[in-house]
């Protein structure tokens, strides 16, 4: 390496631009490695000074996320800069433990790098290689300009936000630092960096760790982008070559002519490996925290728009534009240099080879054949650094940080406070049961409340033996068919609450969003002369879900009291020692539930440990069931309710003769209607997996409670009738709850399109009218809640519910008297 000597400028390309190579310093360290194979002092001070520089990053990196504000946007600072450090220490690493390779690269800006050019040839390769320096001279501005603006803002800002310039010189344009501290970067120090002389100390230290990282990220992206579209000139030149090569009469001269290009095509193809392989991790590593970084940098500029922070929103525009600049570089020059590596083989078929020999064609083959596996850059020797990759980086990019926005927004959602809520709305079971403070928490954090994870470890604890019962349970359960009933039906119950718990735990932050349905100003789209009526339609819906709520809430507790007591009263204290008969003596075991358990528990004390479990069991899946029945049966009773003042806006939507006023107010109600489609689906997505479980677990325990009813009534035990039918009552309560909400949602959304026909559309001009086509076409597909997505959930489907549980039970019953 030490013998290829100095690259002197005058060997270069025409017109080339290495000022950026010589004004930092990084000429003369390649040059110094071409003389004598060593690396220079200069060199050792640039590693000896990043690794001192860096080194305390690389500790706050590490520690940060812990003691940073825990909010999604101070996280999202702490993380950024980190990208940028790991993308300068990967690029100077690439570089020191590769410079061998690098400099040897540097060989392909030399202007006589192709030696089979002939002479009447050069001036058109000259041109070729020319107008390719001035496209790389292009991208290498772009670059250098883009990186300096965007370290120069975010080093000057923090001086321009500061209180010196602000209260000291009246500067107050800039604005105050908002959320989290007036720094360069985002990094967390262990010290208070808002307090002297830590502010200047650490403004300083930042300053020269931003300058100097984006100095070496500049260096060597633009070094890349320069070499890879020499690479792909000299390939262009080739290209002419062989488009070139034309019939001499002499076929000893054709061949030896094309072979001597074809191995300065083999040079360039070992060129292009070579490149690949040395910039593959640092193309890999640049790209994927480059995409972290542009995430970022479009969640925190739609954040510093949503504060009204111009100056924040600039800071991350030309953040983004940083990443997005040397994406764009590397997958504008990844695809030229795939381009035209792939098309020496048309070029080759350009020539006069008819008019050859066959040994020139046999030989021109192989040359066709290698150039159909393109020259390509790669990120992680897999994924091709192209225009479809550039596609891909920026779909990903926008979407993670659309849903990032989504998740910041939803913490700042705020407390439904009681004032909020709809006049006369029950939310009793809520604040007594705690999940309103729940819910409360998630919509001011965005994280799930110590008492929801307090109520997650019980269930893991006190479901874990039911779990193992349910399973054994029917291996030692009585061998006859109401043994068997026994056995499976309170699982039945024990799988609903898991359910219901489950999606309240995954699904916190939608079940908290959909709370808004009991605001009272949900709807933002009503006149104030339409309020009485409004206020009216939505009393009546508030009563219709307070009934559900009572009946729902006195049905659950009655049965969950009924079957933790009757074991008490049918017990022998109450039957022998206290003389009370009435209840009758138990035919089987005396247990609330029908679990069976590896032990004797007919006997003390495994009768009390049993009854106590069960009993808590018992209590806990009654809550839940009980919780979440009401609360969805209340936001679809809601829901439906919002459509029905939608349909009365829609009838009493007059003309006014002003088509643009009437236009303006028609889009008003289409952003509403839109509203309460995007909710409508939100519920039914949410909901879906729940009610399925709930119809498919409350159609085994309606045939199993119907079943033994009849049992009971043929043995004459009159409280187990009643324990059966209190059951029964509570299950089918519930799913009728469902399927009349359900109903009645889908009938209401869908009614929408006539109260939209019912309005004065034919006083109208016609483009009042199209709009109003659009909302009536989308009213026809009404909001629908489905078990399974696929089986809606109306009074049609209670009525199937209903005769398939009596059948199959009367079935069962039969089986039992035959």
């Amino acid at each position: 390496m030490a013998g290829f000597g100095r690259l002197a400028e005058e060997d270069l390309v025409e017109g080339m631009n290495i000022g950026y190579l010589k004004n930092f310093g990084l000429w003369g360290i390649f040059n110094h490695y071409r003389d004598t194979g060593r690396k220079s002092i200069i060199f050792k001070v640039w590693m000896i000074g990043s690794i001192v520089g860096f080194g305390p990053l690389v500790l706050t990196s590490l520690v940060g996320p812990f003691f940073t504000a825990k909010d999604l946007e101070g996280l999202t600072l702490v993380i950024l800069n980190p990208m940028t450090v790991i993308q300068m220490v990967v690029k100077l690493t690439v570089l020191w433990f590769g410079l061998e390779s690098q400099t040897r690269l540097m060989d392909l800006m030399k202007k006589n790098y192709l030696k089979c050019i002939p002479r009447d040839k050069m001036p058109k390769a000259q041109e070729i290689l020319q107008n390719t320096v001035k496209e790389s001279n292009s991208l290498i501005n772009m670059v250098v300009y883009t990186n300096l603006s965007t370290v120069a803002f975010w080093n000057v800002l923090p001086i321009l936000k500061s209180e010196y310039v602000r209260l000291t010189l009246g500067i107050t344009v800039f604005g105050i630092p908002k959320n989290h501290n007036n720094k360069i970067l985002g990094f967390w120090y262990p010290v208070d960096h808002n307090e002297t002389p830590w502010t200047e100390i650490l403004y300083v230290y930042e300053f020269f760790i931003c300058m100097w990282a984006g100095f070496i990220i500049t260096l060597m992206e633009a070094l890349i982008a320069q070499l890879v579209i020499l690479l792909s000139a000299h390939l262009k030149v080739i290209q002419y070559l062989m488009s070139e090569l034309i019939h001499t009469n002499q076929f000893r001269l054709d061949t030896p002519q094309l072979l001597v290009y074809i191995k300065e095509h083999q040079r360039l193809m070992r060129i292009g490996d070579e490149m690949r392989q040395h910039y593959n991790f640092l193309i890999t590593m640049t790209l994927s925290t480059g995409l972290i970084i542009l995430i970022i940098s479009i969640f925190n500029f739609f954040l510093g728009t949503d504060v009204g922070d111009i100056f924040i929103t600039l800071k991350f525009i030309l953040f983004a534009m940083y990443s997005l600049v040397e994406v764009c570089v590397y997958c504008f020059a990844g695809v030229k240099l795939e381009t035209e590596s792939e098309l020496i083989g048309f070029a080759a078929y350009s020539c006069d080879w008819y008019r050859m020999d066959p040994n020139f064609r046999r030989t021109l083959q192989m040359m066709v054949l290698r150039s159909g596996s393109a020259v390509s850059l790669q990120a992680g020797k897999l994924y091709p650094v192209n225009l479809t990759t550039l596609t891909n980086y920026l779909q990903v990019a926008y979407s993670t940080s659309m849903i990032l926005l989504s998740v910041q927004t939803m913490a700042g959602y705020g407390r439904l406070k009681d004032g909020d809520i709809l006049d006369g709305l029950s939310i009793w079971y809520l604040k007594a049961s705690g999940l309103w403070e729940i819910f409360n928490h998630h919509r001011e954090t965005g994280g799930r409340s110590k008492v929801l994870k307090f109520w997650m470890a019980g269930m893991i604890i006190g479901y874990s033996p039911v779990y193992f019962v349910s399973v054994v349970g029917p291996f030692f359960a009585e061998r006859d068919l109401e043994g068997i009933s026994l056995v499976v039906l309170n699982p039945m119950s024990t799988v609903q609450s898991v359910v219901k718990f489950g999606i309240l735990w995954f699904h916190m932050e939608k079940q908290s969003r959909l709370l808004d349905l009991m605001k009272k100003n949900f709807l933002a789209c009503v006149p104030p002369d339409k309020e009485a009526e409004v206020s009216r339609i939505l009393g009546d819906a508030v009563k219709e879900a307070n009934i559900y709520t009572f009946f729902g809430t006195r049905i659950n507790i009655i049965t969950v009291l009924l079957w933790s007591i009757l074991p008490v009263l049918r017990s022998e204290y109450f039957r022998i020692t206290l003389g009370i008969t009435i209840f009758g003596t138990p035919l089987r075991h005396n247990k609330i539930l029908g679990f069976s358990y590896p032990f004797d528990y007919d006997a003390t004390p495994g009768n009390e440990i049993v009854f106590v479990y069960e009993f808590l069991v018992v209590f806990t899946a009654g809550i839940l069931i009980t919780i979440l029945e009401c609360l969805v049966a209340q936001l679809v009773v809601l829901l439906t309710a919002y459509l029905k003042v939608f349909q009365y806006l829609m009838e009493e939507l007059k003309s006014t003769h002003d088509p643009k006023f009437d236009k303006d107010q028609l889009l008003l109600y289409v952003k509403e209607h839109q509203k309460l489609m995007r909710v409508g689906d939100e519920v039914c997505d949410l909901y879906n997996f729940l009610i399925t479980v709930q119809l498919s677990t409350g159609l085994f325990i309606l045939i199993i409670a119907i079943f033994n009813f009849f049992l009971s009534s043929g043995n004459g035990d009159v409280v187990v009738m009643i324990k059966f039918v209190v059951y029964t009552l509570y299950t089918l309560v519930e799913v009728c709850v469902y399927c009349y909400a359900g109903s009645n949602l889908e009938t209401t959304s869908e009614d929408v399109c006539f109260a939209a026909y019912s309005c004065e559309w034919y006083e109208m001009n016609p483009d009042f009218r199209k709009t109003l086509q659009m909302m009536m076409v989308r009213s026809r597909s009404p909001v629908v809640l489905k078990a399974g997505k696929l089986y809606p959930l109306n009074l049609i489907a209670l009525t199937n519910i209903l005769q398939m549980a009596y059948s199959t039970s009367m079935l069962m019953f039969q089986q039992t008297h035959k």
